[in-house]
């Protein structure tokens, strides 16, 4: 049992603002460099949480966690400067698209479509060249395993293929 109620809204959100302020304060003053805002404010909600201060599960918790959270992750790794704004789109674009395509691929596999089939196996092959690539960069016992797996799983999709077409084929 926490000291604040689940449905206290109210308070719930005083304490999301407060830790907020805490944040932009800690990113403006000089160990702000060292411990960046988003770090204080993932840790001051842990430690609240875990002290039974705020309740696990709450409207305003749930809100936080779908929300707020997915956010902060991004701007801790800007702010460690682990990736740049431009990167992160850049990767947030690629992750989009590839999320895209595979919406596409389970969706026709879901469907039992032909298509699909074909579909999954160019983009399983689409991963060999560059799976050759990074053996040819640094050629490790790892690496040839992984490429010799992808050319299996490859191959055992072509023999799927070949040996007869489905009842849902065009």
């Amino acid at each position: 049992m926490s000291y604040i109620r689940p449905d206290d809204a109210l308070t719930l959100s005083a304490i999301l603002l407060a830790m907020a302020w805490i944040g932009f304060m800690a990113d403006a003053s000089r160990w702000g460099k060292a411990i960046p805002g988003v770090v204080c404010i993932l840790v001051l909600g842990i430690a609240l949480s875990n002290l039974h201060i705020t309740p696990f599960t709450s409207p305003v918790s749930d809100f936080v966690s779908e929300n707020i959270v997915a956010a902060a992750i991004p701007l801790l790794m800007i702010k460690a400067d682990l990736i740049s704004a431009t990167e992160l789109r850049r990767f947030s674009l690629i992750t989009f698209g590839y999320a895209a395509v595979c919406l596409v691929e389970g969706t026709g596999l879901m469907l039992e479509k032909r298509w699909a089939e074909y579909f999954t196996v160019t983009l399983t092959s689409l991963a060999l060249p560059l799976e050759c690539y990074e053996l040819y960069k640094q050629f490790t016992p790892l690496r040839i395993a992984l490429l010799l797996v992808n050319i299996f799983v490859v191959a055992y999709l072509v023999w799927l293929l070949r040996r007869e077409p489905t009842e849902s084929a065009p």
